[in-house]
């Protein structure tokens, strides 16, 4: 009996499968002069001129860039194939560059061209340059800058002066204009004095005696102009504060013409007067230099604010002990001021001098500068069977009228 044998299925025929080409279009890039030039597209590096490439359809950005050059960027729109030749036009790659000298005056040269006086701003190729700046008895200036494009560079120049002009003409042969400052520390006195009730009215609080005290302190002024010779403008900002320590004294017996009623019980009344604030002026400066030596001047007016206090301090002097401290509320005025001072500058660089000289603020001093008076302060003893015993508080005036305020001062300036 015949056994059917099985059968191998039958593979099918291969096929060929075909990718379907990609959509493109053709690009070609030139620069214009046939300088070869990197080609950046939507800024990626995609060779050197002239190049083609074939590129999906779309929008894309184009440039160029070479080491000292570049081409403006074009927007183009490229189709399915499409030829598109576009031109890139190469120029140098610019930067820029800003100059100027501390004072407004030397030669400003780059790559040994002179472009300017004092100050220059403008573009210069990318790349190394040279910039020197000279003037006449002065060391020359100069640095090699490396440029890259759109770059920016600030120079600030300071020209020191040569040190045999220097010893040979002093100071009367530096630099005198331009942006200044200082300052000074100095002594305020009051020889006038500040015109208490301690000081003009002694009578009128009762005393047999009063012993003024001249009040002395200490001033701190800071300054800022600018200097156009042979004058300078400045504002002057500060800070002022003094002291005095005027007495009083009572016999109990023999009070004064104007008030006898408060000369008991006998004591001595010690007071302590305190004043600080703040004073602001705009002023001209004037200066004559007579070497090594500059003989300057300040001028203005302004604002002054002063705070005040005090402090009185009764001992009896009738063998009983007794004391009593007195210390008021702090009162404070505001006052239009005049500002002058006189002194000398001593160079110890070529923009850095020493200074002395006096210095002088004048202000007026209101009915604000005046304490409140009080009916019920009391004199207490230590001693048994010594009661209370009340004591005249009147209104004080801590100061009144013109406050005049002088002394010597030391201090630095900086800048012409």
């Amino acid at each position: 009996m015949a056994v059917a044998q099985p059968t191998t299925p039958t593979e099918p025929p291969p096929t060929n499968t075909v990718m379907p080409a990609e959509k493109t279009g053709r690009l070609i890039v030139r620069e214009k002069n046939g300088f070869p030039i990197r080609v950046l597209i939507d800024g990626v590096d995609r060779g050197i001129t002239p190049l083609t490439l074939d590129l999906p359809p779309r929008n894309y950005e184009v440039s160029g860039i070479a080491s000292t050059v570049v081409a403006a960027a074009q927007q183009i729109s490229l189709q399915e194939n499409q030829r598109l030749d576009i031109e890139l036009e190469a120029v140098p790659a610019m930067a820029r560059v800003k100059i100027h000298t501390s004072d407004g005056h030397g030669t400003i040269q780059i790559d040994g061209r002179t472009l300017a006086e004092g100050a220059y701003e403008g573009e210069l190729p990318v790349g190394e340059h040279i910039v020197r700046v000279e003037r006449d008895g002065f060391e020359p200036w100069e640095k090699t800058i490396q440029l890259a494009h759109q770059q920016v560079i600030v120079e600030a120049v300071t020209l020191d002066r040569k040190a045999d002009v220097l010893h040979a003409h002093g100071a009367s042969h530096r630099v005198k204009d331009g942006l200044y400052g200082g300052f000074h520390v100095g002594l305020a006195l009051m020889p006038a004095g500040a015109d208490s009730t301690l000081d003009t009215g002694c009578a009128s609080i009762g005393a047999t005696e009063c012993e003024s005290s001249k009040p002395w302190g200490l001033g701190l002024q800071g300054y800022l102009g600018y200097s156009l010779e042979p004058l300078g403008f400045e504002l002057l900002l500060g800070t002022l504060g003094d002291y005095a320590n005027p007495k009083a004294h009572f016999d109990g017996k023999h009070g004064s013409s104007v008030n006898p009623l408060v000369a008991q019980p006998a004591r001595e009344e010690e007071f302590e007067i305190f004043r600080a604030g703040v004073l602001g002026a705009i002023r001209v400066r004037g200066s004559v230099d007579i070497a090594p030596v500059r003989l300057t001047g300040a001028l203005g007016a302004g604002l002054s604010w002063k705070m005040m206090g005090m402090t009185r301090s009764v001992t009896t002097t009738d063998g009983s002990n007794g004391t009593n401290r007195y210390l008021p509320d702090a009162v404070s005025y505001w006052s239009p001021g005049v500002t002058m001072d006189l002194g000398g500058q001593f160079m110890i660089g070529e923009t850095t001098t020493v200074s002395a000289g006096v210095w002088f603020w004048a202000e007026t001093a209101s009915d604000k500068a005046r304490t409140q008076s009080e009916s019920k302060r009391v004199i207490v003893s230590p001693q048994e069977n010594t009661p209370p015993r009340p004591i005249a508080t009147p209104a004080y005036d801590l100061a009144n009228g013109a406050q005049l305020f002088v002394g010597p001062y030391l201090g630095m300036q900086f800048g012409p």
